[in-house]
């Protein structure tokens, strides 16, 4: 497990979670039609707002919480998120999950409220993957969407896991996160749960 150390240079994170991003300053933008996803699990607004929220608590300085933070969640098809994946990332496969980090300046508040906003950027979930990935490491579907979308939020807020030390540190956050949100540690699971 990393320590504080590794945790990368950014301005927005914090090494571990300290109390709770105010809900009041989440604007959270979600985009899903149940009828494009029959028989596949979708997340509620609720359990999306709380695992965004959870990872935005261990993500963003405190300093900052004053501040208004806009995320857009969306669901695509299976054909969607891989010509997205294919157009973005060079992989012409299906994917789980796509973050598109905004690169955006603070937006600056108006006459009513002082509070900047921040376009953290947003995030593009394949539900009919998520379901086959979850049967397929034997988990909660609800869990595993929960991980991914607190790791979609750690890629907005700059978290990568491009090399061993950053992928030990990103990973410890997801862990600690997930873990205020009663759920396993996602890395011991899928790997224990392998055929």
């Amino acid at each position: 497990m990393a320590d504080q150390a590794n945790m990368p240079e950014h301005p927005m994170l914090t090494a571990s979670p300290v109390g709770s991003f105010p809900a009041s300053q989440l604007s959270l933008l979600i985009d899903r039609e149940p009828a494009d996803h029959a028989g596949v699990w979708l997340a509620d607004d609720a359990q999306l707002t709380r695992w965004v929220l959870a990872a935005l608590s261990a993500s963003v300085e405190p300093g900052l919480w004053s501040n208004q933070i806009e995320v857009s969640i969306s669901c695509a098809s299976s054909a969607a998120i891989q010509s997205l994946n294919a157009k973005f990332r060079d992989n012409d496969k299906p994917t789980n999950v796509l973050s598109f980090p905004a690169d955006m300046p603070f937006l600056p508040g108006s006459e009513t409220n002082e509070a900047m906003t921040m376009i953290l950027g947003d995030v593009v979930v394949c539900p009919e993957v998520l379901a086959l990935e979850a049967e397929q490491q034997r988990k909660p579907v609800e869990n595993h969407w929960a991980h991914m979308i607190v790791h979609s939020i750690l890629h907005l807020n700059g978290l990568d896991h491009l090399d061993e030390n950053t992928a030990e540190a990103m990973e410890s956050l997801e862990i600690a996160i997930l873990s205020t949100l009663e759920i396993t540690n996602p890395y011991v699971a899928a790997s224990a749960k392998q055929p």
